[in-house]
């Protein structure tokens, strides 16, 4: 018979959270859910901000620390970190021991509301995503999936890819990606998921002190266009030099 038990409650300023506790759990995973990913962007649609905010925001610095200060402090945490982007949302989160459970929340407190946009981290990590988006115009089961999703989706945004299409990625600016950051990175418009050994009356505090301090601010609007039923067959050509099959 399972011991699990899950917790959820909504603090004041409305972000969700769900505590898991299993007693025979030797490890603690903290998870930041994100409402945003590839269709949220609107009039940035196909520039994968929600993958680029990603890349910036995870270890990036913050009001409270720099880059090499989140290295450090992470490394010392077992170095157990990471986040994804899909098309609805991004997820950010820390692996470690139930000792370092309330610095695991603090630092993902921090991500989400604080960060500081340096414009060396912007450009270096926007070569990085050049490359991954170069990477996977030559995967062939990559761009046979675009394709598939580009004629399956006429209007809806899931047509486009998550981490952007090249020309429209470069266009990004760091100011396109604050205003993006300053919409959707909101208490309300996140999830935060802890799961340990530890009991709920044990880590609300350490959320209360970290994520509770963040303002109040209603969840964004997100308008999809409508997607037409389709009537007739559809078929896409793609064709280029290629050394694989």
């Amino acid at each position: 018979m399972s011991t699990t038990q899950i917790y959820d409650t909504t603090l004041a300023n409305g972000l969700k959270v769900f505590i898991v506790t299993d007693p025979a759990s030797p490890l603690v995973a903290v998870r930041t859910y994100v409402k945003a990913g590839a269709i949220s962007e609107g009039d940035c649609l196909g520039q994968g901000l929600s993958h680029f905010l990603e890349h910036l925001v995870a270890g990036g610095p913050t009001r409270y620390r720099t880059e090499d200060e989140y290295k450090r402090v992470l490394s010392m945490l077992g170095g157990g970190y990471n986040a994804y982007t899909t098309t609805d949302h991004t997820c950010y989160y820390i692996n470690s021991i139930p000792e370092n459970a309330e610095e695991a929340i603090k630092i993902l407190s921090e991500w989400m509301f604080y960060n500081t946009f340096s414009t060396t981290e912007f450009e270096r990590e926007r070569e990085v995503i050049t490359r991954e988006i170069e990477k996977n115009n030559a995967e062939l089961g990559r761009v046979f999936y675009q394709l598939c999703q580009t004629n399956f989706y006429q209007n809806h945004p899931m047509r486009y890819s998550v981490i952007g299409v090249l020309e429209n990625f470069r266009n990004t600016t760091i100011q396109q990606l604050k205003r993006y950051y300053q919409n959707y990175y909101t208490a309300s418009n996140m999830i935060l998921v802890v799961g340990s050994s530890m009991a709920p009356e044990m880590v609300m505090p350490w959320i209360e002190a970290a994520f509770g301090r963040a303002p109040m601010a209603a969840p964004p609007t997100l308008l999809i266009t409508p997607e037409p039923r389709p009537f007739s067959p559809r078929k896409v050509v793609k064709e280029w030099d290629t050394a694989t099959t």
